[in-house]
């Protein structure tokens, strides 16, 4: 049996599992963190929950080819999605979710690993697999990939604070 069907470690009809890299790309000017999110309208994200004329808010990710290096996942991923190149500053952990595909009709064990990476500057355009980006305030975006999103992203988001807290000295007591 051949576990992965493509050259990544996605899911198939006979493997439930797949693993993930992604990056949560900032900027900083002054005290203020900004960070770069993917956005999908309402009518073209089927995977949200709740208000659903509103534009949803992602962080970039996708699945880890065979033979490639978590981190070298994330930054392809993030070029490819965001069109943002960027440098790893450090790792923020993973999220571990079953992932139910309506149209396949099957359940992924899916986790996903998530990198602190600074932005360096734009290479090209995002993918087709989004609407837009949107640089938006670091307290921002813990609403914006919080509830009703199903994928828990806000969480990564204030792993980020907690790490520039302690890489600028702030580390709380």
């Amino acid at each position: 049996m051949l576990m992965y069907e493509s050259n990544e470690y996605r899911a198939s009809k006979d493997w439930p599992y797949a693993i993930a890299a992604g990056c949560v790309v900032y900027k900083t000017q002054g005290k203020k963190v900004e960070l770069l999110l993917l956005t999908r309208d309402f009518d073209h994200d089927a995977y949200s929950a709740g208000n659903t004329d509103q534009p949803s808010y992602h962080l970039s990710k996708g699945h880890v080819n065979l033979n490639e290096t978590l981190e070298d996942a994330a930054k392809r991923e993030t070029e490819e999605e965001l069109g943002a190149k960027v440098s790893i500053t450090g790792y923020l952990g993973s999220l571990h979710h079953d992932f139910n595909h309506p149209r396949n009709r099957n359940t992924t064990d899916k986790t996903i690993h998530y990198f602190a990476a600074e932005w360096i500057d734009d290479v090209k355009k995002t993918d087709n697999e989004h609407d837009g980006r949107e640089w938006v305030l670091l307290d921002e975006a813990i609403k914006l990939l919080g509830v009703p999103n199903p994928k828990g992203e806000d969480e990564v988001i204030k792993r980020l604070r907690v790490l520039l807290d302690i890489t600028n000295g702030n580390a709380r007591d």
